[in-house]
């Protein structure tokens, strides 16, 4: 049950002009609070408000598609570029098949038709320019940046450096856990653009299984195990699945369930997709 204790909650209930039963009743007052007394069956209520009914589907076996990856960004990004992959369509995965990536926060997520343990990324980066004790030096924090190089000049509140080893002014220069930068004057602010390259390590966090389907799913199965829609289609999990209702619908498989597991192929609309039997951890 649910109590409201708004002051601006009507002395007298009421019930809206609708067409439906309502599902719960609302008092003013003292606690009315009581056992459960009934199960509400949403996809029957959804059907009697919006005149849609349920649909019990029993599709063919999926076909193993590729693993999903994740990888987080060292800093705050304008840009993301990865050779051999496209970004999905409007960074909405729900539309993708294999060889994509999107975007979470600072997470990016990878669709890959193949086992891969690193990928190169560019990186367009947002950071910041510390004051040092040394007047007109500054430096950018990259200690949980990992290993990158740096290809292109860095700008500095629309200033342009170039690496070089002269430590002079208008230049930088990458240390370990840090990048120098050497400035003529004091800097306004410090916010700098820094584009990076780096091969980032990935391991799978899941196998990635799709089925045909054109209709909206609201659950489905997979050797005896429930898989419901993501609670966030752009982070999801194992145990969770994906679907753009329109062409596919996209089953985030724990690894170790389809080592040995043999699924029959069936028909979907990619050339990148493989039999299920085929698939090697």
């Amino acid at each position: 049950m649910f109590k409201l204790i708004s002051p601006d909650l009507p002395a007298i209930a009421t019930t809206p002009n609708q067409t439906s039963t309502p599902l719960i009743r609302i008092w003013k007052g003292a606690s009315r609070s009581q056992a459960p007394i009934a199960k509400a069956n949403y996809l029957l209520s959804f059907q009697s408000g919006v005149g849609l009914s349920p649909i019990a589907y029993n599709p063919v076996a999926p076909l193993y598609t590729g693993l999903h990856y994740q990888y987080t960004i060292p800093a705050p990004f304008y840009e993301v570029f990865i050779n051999g992959l496209s970004k999905a369509d409007n960074n909405d995965p729900r539309k993708s098949v294999p060889n994509v990536y999107w975007l979470k926060d600072l997470t990016l997520n990878i669709y890959n038709n193949s086992k891969i343990t690193q990928i190169n990324v560019d990186l367009v980066l947002r950071a910041v320019a510390i004051a040092t004790t040394t007047a007109n030096q500054y430096q950018i924090d990259t200690s949980t940046w990992g290993v990158f190089t740096v290809p292109t000049n860095i700008f500095v509140d629309g200033i342009e450096l170039t690496e070089s080893d002269s430590l002079t002014a208008g230049t930088f220069k990458v240390f370990s856990g840090r990048i120098n930068i050497y400035t003529s004057a004091p800097l306004p602010t410090g916010d700098a653009i820094v584009h990076i390259n780096q091969n980032a390590p990935l391991v799978a966090k899941a196998a990635i299984a799709t089925y045909g389907y054109t209709e909206f799913a609201h659950v489905c199965n997979l050797a005896g195990r429930v898989y419901l829609r993501a609670l966030d289609y752009l982070s999801p999990e194992v145990y969770e699945f994906t679907s753009d209702d329109a062409q596919y619908v996209t089953l985030f498989v724990p690894l170790d369930l389809f080592n040995g597991l043999a699924i029959a192929p069936a028909t979907v609309a990619n050339s990148n997709i493989r039999d299920i039997t085929q698939v090697s951890f």
